[in-house]
C-alpha cells in the first residue's frame, strides 16, 4: 500500500510507504476502467453469465454434472458456438449444456475485440 506523498522520517503502524505519483488503489486488481487484469475481469463476466444461464435451464435442474466447454461469442454478446471438450459423461447432459448456452440471452457487457476465443470454462452443478 502506498501514499502519494514525499517520504518523511519515521514510520507508522500501518505499513504505509510514500510513493510520489503512485497508482490509484481503486484501479488495482483488474477493474474495467483501470486496466490491471482486464482479461480476468471479462473472464469473470463470462463465467457468471454462463453459470446463470445453466442454473436457469429447466433441462439441467436437478442434475449433477461437471464438464469443460469452449464458448465463442458474437460481437453482440450472444453465444455463437459451444463445444463440450470435457464431457460430463452423460451425452444428454452435454447436449442440454450446449442448448442452454445457445438459448442464453446476450451478455450485459460488450466483450473487448481482443479477448481470446474460445473462452474455456469448467461448468459444475452439485446437488
Amino acid at each position: 500500500l502506498g501514499i502519494d506523498a514525499d517520504g518523511a522520517a519515521g514510520s507508522d503502524g500501518f505499513g504505509l510507504a510514500a510513493n510520489r505519483g503512485g497508482r490509484d488503489i481503486t484501479t488495482i486488481g483488474g477493474t474495467q476502467s483501470g486496466g490491471g487484469n482486464r482479461q480476468g475481469y471479462y473472464a469473470g463476466v463470462v463465467q457468471r453469465h454462463i453459470q446463470d444461464s445453466l442454473q436457469r435451464d429447466k433441462r439441467l435442474r436437478g442434475q449433477e454434472y461437471r464438464a469443460v466447454v469452449h464458448v465463442w461469442f458474437r460481437d453482440d454478446g450472444r453465444v455463437q458456438r459451444t463445444e463440450v471438450v470435457g464431457s460430463s459423461g452423460k451425452p444428454d447432459t452435454d447436449q442440454s449444456i450446449i442448448a442452454a448456452l445457445a438459448e442464453s440471452p446476450p451478455l450485459k457487457e460488450t466483450l473487448p475485440s481482443d479477448l481470446p476465443q474460445p473462452v474455456k470454462l469448467r461448468v459444475t452443478s452439485r446437488l
